[in-house]
């Protein structure tokens, strides 16, 4: 892209020095080079436009940050870059309507396996706060005992003891949470 790096930068100036007429220019002369940008770092490639108007958005926001030194175009593709990952953390929860399978869902055994975890989040808050942590660690995060042991600081066998006191204690019905 070293070729637009002139065009971009005095777009990019004029636009800083005032002139928000340019961003047209800009937009036309980076749209399509942008685009591709854009599509590698979104997920949801559907949103790839949205990446870009927020882009351009804020390098109309940001755009007193701009050092004419520096490469404009290089500093749009960073634009694109954080509006992108941005994006994919808020959506990162998002599933398709498409990818979802009624028919494998049965609702009685959601239902007790909501109430054994309802359970078991009860039997846990009886525990002691270090067994509470060991347990975190060890279940939640799948920490190795070395790694748990240095965290708590206490030794490896304490832990290990302990976690084997915490499943002797655990009710029969919580073998598989």
């Amino acid at each position: 892209m070293s070729k637009y790096h002139h065009q971009v930068n005095t777009l990019l100036l004029q636009i800083k020095n005032g002139d928000q007429s340019k961003l047209t220019d800009l937009h036309n002369l980076t749209y399509n080079h942008l685009k591709y940008v854009a599509l590698h770092y979104i997920f949801n490639k559907n949103n790839f436009e949205d990446v870009l108007n927020e882009a351009y958005y804020r390098t109309l926001k940001y755009i007193k940050s701009f050092s004419i030194f520096k490469d404009g175009y290089n500093w749009l593709c960073r634009i694109i870059q954080n509006v992108a990952m941005d994006m994919n953390r808020e959506n990162s929860q998002y599933v398709l309507c498409e990818d979802v399978l009624i028919d494998d869902f049965n609702f009685e055994e959601e239902i007790d396996r909501r109430l054994k975890k309802d359970a078991l989040y009860r039997y846990v808050k009886t525990l002691p706060q270090i067994d509470r942590k060991i347990i975190y660690y060890k279940y939640y995060l799948d920490w190795t005992y070395d790694r748990i042991s240095k965290k708590i600081n206490r030794s490896k066998s304490f832990v290990y003891s302990r976690i084997k006191i915490i499943e002797k204690n655990f009710p029969k019905n919580f073998e598989n949470y």
